[in-house]
């Protein structure tokens, strides 16, 4: 099942910049996907088309079979709700406790308190956080506070994650941690979208990577490394 379709997409900015030209491709159901690229690639409209944050200037964006591109704007918050978004600055809430935190995603989309309290402390076990979800952001390290983001986008357990550049703030044995959850969320079956310049995380995954160029793919390798 394709859970996310480009079609023949491609978005012009008003400064006549092409960012991406023509680009087809299709994201299956739980599949781990690298996107890679130098900056100014394509990389980070890719993600935001998804989220409707751009509009596209042609083509079109199936997700789950469904064209995005003709949502209405009341539609949008919805969309994003099946959507989780990881980011490479954590985007916390620094008065609020990791537990708050994490609960904070379902309660802005109307979760009953008592599935609140299910589904946070099981999400947090997943992370490895359980025992700290009563810290708050600063008394975490920097790996601790990416998985607590990852939580957070995770806990309504979207059939999408997206994540930017997720491990660029963080050293390679946190990085590895990192990669390996993203991992074990891409086998529960979210597809998980990664967009990165880190050479040494894609080559050691062998994931299905897709490589953006002056916004066209050149290269769409399963199992794929980057770089020499």
């Amino acid at each position: 099942m394709n859970m996310i379709e480009f079609k023949n997409v491609t978005k012009i900015y008003h400064d006549n910049t092409a960012a991406l030209k023509n680009i087809n491709l299709n994201l299956k159901k739980g599949e781990f996907i690298f996107l890679v690229g130098p900056s100014g690639s394509g990389k980070s409209t890719f993600i935001k088309l998804l989220i409707k944050e751009f509009d596209v200037t042609s083509g079109s964006i199936l997700i789950a079979g469904r064209n995005i591109c003709k949502l209405k704007s009341s539609r949008i918050p919805h969309l994003r709700r099946n959507m989780g978004c990881v980011f490479q600055d954590f985007k916390l809430l620094p008065n609020k406790t990791v537990y708050e935190n994490v609960a904070f995603a379902l309660d802005v989309i109307g979760k009953p308190t008592y599935v609140i309290k299910i589904q946070v402390p099981q999400v947090l076990k997943l992370v490895g956080l359980y025992t700290k979800m009563n810290s708050f952001p600063h008394q975490l390290s920097g790996g601790e506070q990416q998985r607590v983001s990852i939580a957070r986008a995770f806990v309504n357990r979207p059939p999408i994650l997206l994540a930017d550049e997720p491990t660029g703030n963080l050293d390679p044995v946190t990085s590895e941690g990192i990669m390996k959850l993203l991992s074990r969320i891409s086998l529960i079956g979210t597809t998980v979208v990664m967009a990165t310049h880190d050479k040494s995380v894609v080559n050691s995954m062998r994931r299905r990577v897709v490589e953006l160029e002056n916004g066209e793919v050149i290269r769409d390798q399963k199992r794929g490394v980057y770089g020499d």
